[in-house]
């Protein structure tokens, strides 16, 4: 139908502008790092389940040689040359000598490159063009160690490569990766003994609300106007039953554990006609998304549909 409920989105603009003054007491699991020290069985552990975020990538030592020339001052000898090029390349693919012999052409050879490049090499160094990168990580020019065919850079300039070596991807040893894992292992210990004491404070202040220490100065908040506060703070902060004031909820997020005192919660004395309507009219949408939904689902029921698999 499309019809929205005015009274619906009145409430809701409501909910949205309702205003709770709020503290916070935040432990972050930084601040806790010092307090703990990771073993090295945990440090074992840690390594061995996230082995597949230790691994050195694939790399290539590649071997190449390039042929420069104007086209314009002399198009046929370039093209003839560049057609000797690829005849070579391809009919001799297992070494660039024959090519060097005949062309007179210098090989070169970079190594340690991966799939995205070399970074120590120009951006525009044929080793750093996409469709060299392409051909020189191919099957053919890794495991048959064949020459790649000729590849145009740009006019004048064609290239032809081969992989004289290849390093596959491998795990690195612990003892190299050992301070990044050291960090990743303390954090999320500090993490969870960031949750531990948060926990206990939280108990505590149920049975004593008056105890403020730690807890910073006070803000106003809107699920409008959240400021810096996440979805799942906001979502405890305006889901916790106000009843009685103060009262407490608390979120955790990977920094660590947060506890937050309502203080204070004020409805808006008015409601924004502009917010209004535009929440009316998502209202509708969703009303008209739900009804039809349930209409296909009911449609489907009777003529006896079944979905056998999902169209992709």
């Amino acid at each position: 139908t499309g019809i929205g409920s005015r009274k619906l989105a009145e409430q809701i603009s409501i909910a949205y502008a309702t205003e709770r003054e709020i503290q916070s007491l935040q432990l972050n699991a930084a601040d806790l790092l010092t307090k703990v020290t990771p073993t090295q069985g945990q440090l074992e552990d840690f390594y061995q389940a996230n082995a597949a975020s230790y691994q050195s990538p694939e790399t290539i030592d590649v071997e190449y040689v390039v042929l420069l020339g104007n086209p314009k001052d002399d198009p046929k000898l370039f093209a003839d040359r560049a057609d000797l090029l690829a005849n070579l390349a391809y009919e001799q693919p297992d070494s660039l000598r024959p090519i060097v012999d005949r062309l007179k052409l210098t090989i070169q050879s970079t190594k340690g490159i991966n799939k995205a490049g070399l970074k120590a090499l120009s951006g525009d160094h044929p080793l750093n063009n996409p469709k060299v990168i392409s051909a020189v990580f191919s099957d053919d020019a890794i495991k048959n160690r064949r020459n790649t065919e000729a590849i145009e850079l740009a006019p004048g300039k064609v290239l032809v490569a081969r992989v004289s070596n290849h390093q596959p991807q491998q795990a690195l040893p612990l003892t190299s990766v050992i301070a990044d894992v050291k960090k990743r292992v303390s954090l999320k210990m500090a993490q969870e003994l960031a949750v531990k004491i948060g926990q206990e404070r939280y108990e505590s202040l149920k049975k004593n609300p008056q105890d403020t220490s730690g807890f910073g100065s006070s803000k106003t908040i809107t699920r409008n106007k959240p400021g810096d506060l996440s979805a799942d703070a906001i979502d405890a902060i305006m889901g916790v039953d106000v009843v009685k004031l103060p009262t407490f909820t608390s979120s955790t997020s990977s920094n660590g554990y947060t506890i937050y005192k309502i203080i204070k919660v004020q409805k808006p004395t008015q409601v924004d006609s502009k917010l209004l309507l535009t929440q009316t009219q998502q209202l509708a949408q969703l009303t008209t998304q739900s009804e039809a939904a349930s209409y296909f689902d009911s449609v489907k029921e009777r003529a006896g549909v079944k979905n056998i698999s999902p169209i992709r």
